[in-house]
């Protein structure tokens, strides 16, 4: 969840010249690369006026790590492994 005055700005291209802007998390921006620094300065400025840039956030000029949520990983694995298997038990019984 983002609280009011909080989070990052992520403005895109989606074609035609056309822009969108969408308001994400920390981890969010990180993994999109983004200047960290002007997406929040993006996000404050739509917070205080309700407006966004009319250009598309820049990247960062470094790479950014972002932290990996370990636990719901290996909760993916788990029930993709489990899926796997009954699929595979399935196909062995016809």
């Amino acid at each position: 969840m983002i609280r009011r005055g909080e989070g990052y700005i992520f403005v895109e291209e989606i074609g035609g010249g056309r822009l969108r802007a969408n308001i994400t998390c920390e981890e969010g921006a990180r993994l999109r690369n983004l200047d960290l620094a002007v997406a929040r300065r993006d996000a404050q400025r739509w917070w205080r006026d309700g407006m966004v840039p009319k250009r598309v956030t820049p990247q960062s000029p470094v790479k950014l790590e972002h932290k990996r949520d370990e636990a719901g990983y290996a909760d993916a694995r788990r029930r993709t492994q489990e899926y796997l298997d009954m699929l595979n038990k399935i196909l062995k019984d016809k």
